[in-house]
């Protein structure tokens, strides 16, 4: 569930919306115990900021979520292809033509930057998912086909091997490897900038030659269909980038650059892919006056500060976090006790 608390952007989302859109009823359990229902009949100030910022307020144990039918068998088409970093401003002006105004509900776009991609060289992977058979996306990818990838992978796979299975299996790297560090930035764009994805995708060539594979410096973006998402009500939920949020970047530098040039004149980005306390609230929850509601439900549903751990709404203005006024308090009280000889269990449950 802990994508859906933070949205849940993904390939379908054209089609389906948000998977936070799919759900129907949550039961949540809240800091201090309490158990309850959350819909949009029930709790309804948890229910909308629940969905953008969910894990902000308690644990989801139960949900009842909006099922949709597999079409095409459940199959997927998939079409992976390698370019080099010479084709950066023809890719991405493509890419700017074929979303312009939305791509097509069915397809959906993962770019990524390899060190050494099948060609043994450093390249720029687009990862083409239609959700249906190759025919009917053939008017879609033929563009890229005429750019004369230097790999290419044609290939029909089902929902839960897709991310395994394509983009060079990239899953693979980012969610397999205990312990690894994974330190990224990430920012929304309005359109791809040429002369940014230019000079962003020559110093990565450039510094990935230099580490000669001993370090990943990952640059992964991604573009989805935008039809359904922005047919529900912006302002029925706390997330804030339904019309903000048409191609999601992720990074390890040059985040300032991807900010300068993403045609929204701020950071904007998608909760979940937040870099701790280093970027305001606002990037995540909104400019628009969201926060002074969200802060106003945390204080209620959430006073100690218990859900505070990942993607905070309480930051100081300077960055770092906010602090809750009853949680120090207790926290000092618990270890006052433990420093006692003979503490009861009692006491201990009492706190």
């Amino acid at each position: 569930m802990g994508i859906g608390l933070g949205a849940g952007i993904g390939r379908l989302q054209g089609m389906y919306g948000y998977f936070m859109d799919n759900i129907v009823e949550l039961t949540l359990v809240l800091y201090d115990g309490s158990i309850v229902s959350v819909s949009e009949t029930s709790n309804t100030d948890l229910w909308w900021a629940v969905r953008g910022a969910g894990h902000n307020f308690g644990v989801a144990v139960e949900a009842v979520i909006k099922t949709h039918p597999q079409l095409n068998a459940g199959k997927h088409f998939v079409a992976d292809m390698e370019f080099p970093v010479s084709r950066t401003a023809e890719l991405f002006q493509l890419m700017n033509e074929i979303s312009t105004p939305d791509l097509p509900p069915e397809l959906a776009f993962f770019i990524t930057a390899h060190y050494r991609g099948k060609s043994g060289k450093p390249i720029i992977n687009i990862d083409f998912v239609w959700h249906g058979p190759r025919e009917a996306a053939l008017s879609y990818l033929q563009p890229f086909l005429d750019l004369s990838p230097i790999f290419k992978k044609e290939e029909y796979v089902t929902w839960d091997s897709l991310p395994w299975v394509t983009y060079l299996e990239l899953n693979n790297i980012l969610c397999s490897q205990p312990g690894g560090q994974r330190n990224f930035y990430a920012a929304n764009a309005a359109t791809y900038d040429i002369s940014a994805m230019v000079s962003l995708f020559e110093d990565w060539e450039k510094t990935s030659k230099e580490y000669a594979g001993r370090a990943t410096l990952l640059l992964m973006f991604q573009t989805f269909g935008q039809g359904k998402v922005q047919a529900v009500e912006a302002d029925s939920s706390v997330f804030p980038w339904r019309d903000g949020a048409k191609h999601f970047l992720w990074l390890k530098a040059a985040q300032n650059l991807i900010i300068e040039s993403s045609g929204y004149g701020r950071l904007q980005q998608y909760v979940n892919y937040g870099h701790g306390f280093a970027d305001p609230a606002e990037s995540l929850y909104g400019y628009d006056g969201r926060m002074p509601r969200l802060l106003e439900l945390k204080d209620k549903y959430d006073p100690e500060g218990w859900f505070d751990t990942y993607q905070p709404v309480r930051r100081s203005p300077g960055g770092g976090l906010r602090e809750a006024s009853i949680l120090p308090k207790r926290l000092a009280a618990s270890r006052k006790l433990e420093t006692k000889e003979g503490v009861t269990n009692s006491e201990h449950d009492e706190l």
